[in-house]
């Protein structure tokens, strides 16, 4: 696969036609994690905000999850195990390139410290050699992340980047709250459908509680 330069990788590995569906996705998760704290006692108070961002991301991750199982990304997932095999975390797949998704600070930031996070970025290293005008990539997958979050528990940003080797920095990011809206299928499950499965899946596999 030949790319002119990061921004050609991103379109052609997670097309707009793809990406544009991730910020709604997010907005999903913080619905459903901010109306499951309101409901569930253990978590309406201030040692309950300790598992707001561990919900969180595995809301965040059911999304990829559900919306791939039902075809509504064309794309492939993977679970994932980091060194020490004690953290599992979700890589969203091309046949070029892997995915993780993290929650960071600001809009710039890049994640904290991960062997797995490493590992990846260094099949960006020398990714880009001019052959004949074009950008030949070296054949192991290439990484991407995707960024969110904002002060105060708010969404403020979506992000898709291409990190440097050692996630020492962005070679690119995209800002996917400006790029186009998707457009929703009326084929496509409504959004309050989503929100209410995504709710179920927090309670009864995440919490373990049956009823709220």
């Amino acid at each position: 696969m030949k790319y002119k330069n990061a921004y050609d990788l991103i379109n052609k590995e997670y097309p707009i036609s793809i990406r544009s569906k991730f910020p709604a996705m997010i907005e999903r998760a913080y619905d459903a994690v901010a109306q499951i704290k309101e409901s569930v006692e253990f978590l309406n108070w201030p040692l309950g905000d300790n598992l707001e961002g561990y919900l969180r991301n595995v809301a965040v991750g059911y999304q990829f999850k559900k919306m791939i199982e039902n075809n509504q990304l064309p794309l492939k997932y993977r679970i994932a195990l980091n060194k020490k095999k004690n953290y599992k975390y979700i890589e969203v797949l091309t046949d070029n390139a892997i995915l993780t998704i993290s929650q960071v600070q600001n809009k710039s930031s890049i994640p904290r410290y991960a062997d797995y996070r490493t590992n990846h970025s260094l099949s960006n290293q020398l990714m880009f050699d001019i052959v004949d005008d074009l950008v030949e990539v070296k054949e192991s997958p290439k990484y991407i992340i995707l960024t969110y979050g904002g002060p105060n528990d708010e969404l403020e940003f979506v992000r898709l980047g291409v990190p440097e080797p050692y996630v020492s920095g962005w070679i690119l990011q995209i800002d996917l709250y400006q790029e186009l809206c998707q457009i929703v299928s009326e084929e496509e499950t409504s959004e309050e459908e989503k929100l209410v499965d995504l709710k179920q899946y927090l309670k009864n596999e995440v919490l373990k509680i049956d009823k709220v």
